[in-house]
């Protein structure tokens, strides 16, 4: 079993070929944006990375979602990984 490192833990599972295609094309579009001297906004990579099913928006709750910097009250929109992701 793979014992990971520090940057890069173990993984339980493979990524699927249809979650690889996801990564390479966020990726492959950020990349484009950047080498077209264009100006993403961090919005702009969130609706990308949401439409490509990298994140997900679900309601904010304090006892599961730790986070010190979110100004959000409890119900609204929070972003967070897929599962996969984690």
């Amino acid at each position: 079993m793979d014992q990971g490192t520090p940057d890069n833990p173990p993984r339980d599972q493979a990524l699927s070929d249809e979650q690889i295609a996801k990564l390479k094309r966020f990726v492959k579009e950020i990349i484009r944006h950047a080498w077209d001297a264009g100006d993403l906004d961090g919005g702009e990579i969130q609706d990308l990375a949401e439409k490509l099913g990298l994140i997900r928006s679900e309601p904010f709750d304090p006892e599961v979602h730790k986070v010190s910097d979110y100004d959000g009250d409890v119900g609204d929109p929070i972003y967070v990984l897929e599962d996969w992701l984690k």
